[in-house]
Order: structure tokens, then C-alpha cells, then sequence
């Protein structure tokens, strides 16, 4: 089953290169999505058939909208680049940045809470502001950085043509992109 969602964490719409998705959990994100939204519509069933309004329809049916919302969110969930933009959707937020306003994409240390620092994509813009791109975590700081993940940060540096640094400040490494299958341009 694995295998149906490998070639879903990088897509591209074709050769020209218009735009490219990249998906760092696929099956998590996508078996989520589906079970709330297969599940939202039992939820407002059970609430329309449950009798009279009172607070546990009310419930039932704020939950199969919540379901329904959040199934299509993590369904989307990814990072959409292009030649000219950036698109980060997160479970509860979407960012955006054109090419002219995006000044470097980091890899630096995040704190993820329990799990402890992990090496999370970090979008830095000329005003100064940054988001992350949560999506294309690459495991926790006292390991290197996977190499599938960090093959997809350098691919959307090389699409966006925008520099950054890799482990908190170090340049990327050549023997590393070479391992990974990207050529410098």
C-alpha cells in the first residue's frame, strides 16, 4: 500500500516545469484526510436522525463540519512552488511569497515541543518575517537532516533560484546533493 503514495511526495504537471508539488508525510496526511471525510457525513446523519436540535446534534454537526473542513486540509497539505511563488499549506495555515520577495529558505533547528528540535524549512522574506514549511520536516536536530526531505528543499531553492543554508548555517555540502541527485546549476 506504501507504494501507491511514494511518487506522491514530488509531482510536477510536466516537463516544462509550471509547477511542483511536494508532500513530506503523503499516507499520514492522506489516510487522515480521507477518514474525516468519510466519517463527517455519518456525524451529521447521526445528528439530523438523533431527534430534536439540543446541544449533542449541535455537537455532532460542529464536529461534521470540523471533519469535513480539516479532511480537505489535509488532503492539501504540501508545498506548491513554481518559477515566480511559494505556497506552504499546514494543517491550519497556508502561506504565500512571490520569488521577489523571498530572500533565503533555511533549514534551522525547531523546537516541535515533546519531540524535541527538529531541522524544519524556514522561508526568510527581504521585509524580515519568516514562515516555515512544516510539512517538509526532516527529522530531529541531533541526526542529520533525512535526505529524501532535504533533496525536496534544495529542489524548491533550485526552482525558486534562491540560496539558503543546511544544519543551521552550514552551506549545503556537494558530496551531499550529489548523493541526493541534484545538480548545481
Amino acid at each position: 500500500m506504501l507504494a501507491l503514495f511514494r511518487g506522491l511526495e514530488h509531482q510536477s504537471i510536466d516537463g516544462s516545469g509550471q509547477w511542483h508539488v511536494f508532500r513530506g508525510h503523503p499516507v499520514v496526511s492522506y489516510w487522515s484526510g480521507i477518514g474525516l471525510l468519510a466519517a463527517a457525513p455519518l456525524f451529521a446523519i447521526v445528528g439530523i436522525v438523533g431527534g430534536p436540535i439540543d446541544f449533542q446534534s449541535l455537537e455532532l454537526w460542529a464536529f461534521a463540519v470540523f471533519g469535513a473542513w480539516f479532511g480537505v486540509r489535509c488532503l492539501r497539505v504540501g508545498v506548491v512552488a513554481s518559477a515566480h511563488s511559494i505556497r506552504s499549506r499546514n494543517y491550519f495555515q497556508t502561506r504565500s511569497a512571490e520569488r521577489s520577495e523571498i530572500a533565503a529558505i533555511n533549514l534551522v533547528g525547531r523546537n516541535e515541543g515533546e519531540a524535541g528540535y527538529h531541522w524544519i524549512p524556514q522561508v526568510q522574506l527581504i521585509d524580515g518575517s519568516r514562515f516555515w514549511i512544516s510539512t517538509l520536516d526532516c527529522g530531529p536536530t541531533r541526526n542529520s537532516p533525512r535526505p529524501d526531505r532535504l533533496g525536496q528543499v534544495h529542489e524548491i531553492r533550485r526552482i525558486l533560484q534562491v540560496g539558503g543554508t543546511d544544519e543551521g548555517g552550514h552551506q549545503p555540502r556537494p558530496g551531499l546533493l550529489k548523493l541526493i541527485g541534484i545538480r548545481r546549476s
